[in-house]
């Protein structure tokens, strides 16, 4: 056996081609992503948790590999996983001290298809605290920082698996998105962030926000791994009602949408109306947004040059104002309803019994805590309902816009501005364009656009495609990547 490769920035294709040349094995792929979590996480917090028992089942792995082939496309892979995600084998901090000894009574569905497909799960990652609205912080794991530009956020909630992956603590990772958490650490560090339609994957063993939005989805280097990864977890699951809308709706494999050419002939909107500081708190947020902008710009022209039609602007009449609208983010009934049955069914593993506990505990670490005090039932919750109408006007502007303007998709930046620094940390939840495919349920994908000119912090392109056409999303990313340079890992985390 020859010295071990480096696993800084090599995806899951490349670990598998390594490990069938007799290069490296799945244990000394483990055993260094181990080395560099060891080594460089006090820096990021970008892990809560490693697996103990990673490198007995990466032996485990490689007999099997050697015995009868792979299992599939992550065989062997290590794997990133938000701690908002149920493990039968680690602790499900959820960021919060209250559960920071939580073991739950099984995994979630997707770690459990995860590992059926013979994947491995390194460790769990640093999240935005529940209860709390903060974008990279939490009274377990702590401040989260960005590999690229330390002193800016790695967005949140699934901020560690961001950090972790950027800085190859990991090869892939997953995790969960309410309201931009899978595409924020994507846009902020360089990466793919894929947030499926709803109904696509389970949330089984999910700890929940919101039945309407709650989403769960990749987190890669590549869309191609983005592309595996959905084929392990997507599928129906009894233990969440949403997913029997995947019958019918499931590629045999989003593999099969890897055509560099798919933007031939495309015709895409840009969402001008998404663009801009959005806010002026912070500093500097017209320079911000001046300098995504330039870079995003760039990428239009990209895309024009290979042979897609771009259409600038696609204006949808009061769009913020409808995507507002459409929030639940003053009421948090399904916050109460869902995660108090969550509670549930931790059954005598939860630390308490109701989500108002939670809050009385004053565990919460960072003091921006949700108000849980209106106890309205659904019945009598008219705002609530109005918000669900809302949703499905925006849905239906959408889908009219794109019908009558010929569009196979919509683009705008992820944030209008770059990562904020921490100390200016919620800055990236009034910049983020999130809302359209949160309030809709409709897939999108945010794909690396490039590094801002003056600060050098990594910038996201997000597409939006109607109710599951997440392969044509693969499709058009894929395409943009392949035209694009290679990734880059961030300079202070190449090498151990």
């Amino acid at each position: 056996m020859q010295e071990a490769i480096n696993v800084v920035g090599l995806t899951t294709d490349e670990i598998h081609e390594a490990r069938k040349n007799g290069k490296i094995t799945f244990q000394e792929v483990t055993q260094q992503y181990l080395d560099r979590i060891e080594e460089y996480n006090n820096q990021l917090n970008a892990i809560i948790t490693t697996n103990p028992k990673a490198l007995e089942r990466a032996a485990e792995l490689d007999k099997i590999w050697d015995d009868s082939g792979a299992i599939s496309g992550v065989h062997g892979i290590p794997l990133v996983l938000k701690d908002w995600i149920n493990t039968a084998d680690m602790p499900t901090t959820l960021g919060n001290e209250l559960f920071e000894n939580v073991i739950p009574p099984s995994d979630g569905y997707v770690v459990r298809k995860f590992r059926e497909a013979g994947g491995i799960v390194i460790g769990k990652s640093n999240v935005s605290e529940i209860m709390t609205e903060e974008g990279s912080l939490s009274s377990v794991g702590g401040q989260a920082h960005n590999p690229y530009v330390y002193s800016r956020t790695t967005g949140g909630s699934s901020s560690g698996v961001g950090a972790g992956v950027a800085a190859s603590f990991g090869t892939i990772g997953i995790g969960t998105d309410t309201g931009g958490s899978i595409r924020y650490p994507a846009a902020f560090g360089n990466l793919i962030g894929l947030k499926p339609t709803r109904g696509l994957v389970s949330r089984d063993g999910v700890a929940p926000i919101s039945s309407t939005q709650d989403a769960v989805g990749p987190i890669t280097r590549t869309v191609t791994e983005a592309a595996i990864l959905m084929d392990v977890i997507a599928g129906y699951d009894p233990a969440d009602v949403s997913t029997a809308r995947s019958r019918n709706n499931i590629p045999d494999s989003y593999t099969d949408y890897l055509n560099e050419n798919a933007l031939d002939g495309m015709r895409i909107g840009v969402m001008r109306q998404l663009f801009g500081p959005k806010t002026d708190q912070g500093n500097d947020p017209e320079l911000e947004a001046e300098m995504v902008t330039e870079v995003i710009d760039k990428r239009l022209e990209d895309i024009e040059s290979y042979g897609a039609t771009v259409i600038d602007p696609i204006t949808i009449s009061n769009c913020e104002k409808k995507i507002e609208q459409a929030s639940v983010s003053n009421d948090h009934f399904e916050y109460k309803r869902d995660f108090n049955k969550y509670l549930d069914e931790l059954g005598e593993k939860a630390p308490v019994d109701t989500i108002e506990e939670v809050v009385g505990s004053h565990a919460v670490g960072t003091g921006r805590e949700y108000d849980f005090s209106d106890n309205v039932n659904l019945d009598e919750n008219t705002a609530y309902l109005r918000t669900l109408k809302y949703r499905e006007e925006l849905k239906h502007t959408i889908l009219k816009t794109m019908e009558n303007n010929g569009l196979d998709a919509l683009v705008y930046p992820m944030a209008s501005r770059i990562a904020p620094r921490i100390d200016d940390d919620r800055i990236y939840r009034t910049a983020g364009n999130y809302g359209m495919a949160s309030h809709t349920g409709f897939p999108s994908i945010t794909v690396p656009a490039g590094f801002d000119p003056k600060w050098e912090t990594p910038v996201g392109i997000e597409f939006l495609m109607g109710p599951f056409e997440d392969h044509k999303l693969i499709e058009l990313a894929y395409s943009y990547e392949q035209n694009r340079s290679p990734w880059t890992p961030p300079e202070d985390y190449a090498q151990l």
